[in-house]
C-alpha cells in the first residue's frame, strides 16, 4: 500500500479524522479524541505507520 491508500483506508473507519498536531509530516488519525494511528513520512521513500491496540 502507498501513503494515499493507507490514509484512505484509515479515513474509511466510522467517525475517523486526520489531524497534524505534532508537525506537518506526521498524520494522526483519531476517532473522537482517541488516537488510533500515526503515519510519518520523514523520509520520502519510507512510510512509517504506528497503530494503537488494547492489550489483552
Amino acid at each position: 500500500m502507498n501513503r494515499k491508500e493507507v490514509i484512505d483506508y484509515l479515513l474509511s473507519k466510522p467517525f475517523s479524522k486526520e489531524t497534524y498536531p505534532f508537525d506537518e509530516v506526521t498524520a494522526v488519525f483519531k476517532v473522537g479524541d482517541k488516537m488510533f494511528a500515526l503515519i510519518s513520512t520523514h523520509e520520502a521513500e519510507r512510510l512509517s505507520i504506528n497503530l494503537k491496540n488494547t492489550p489483552r
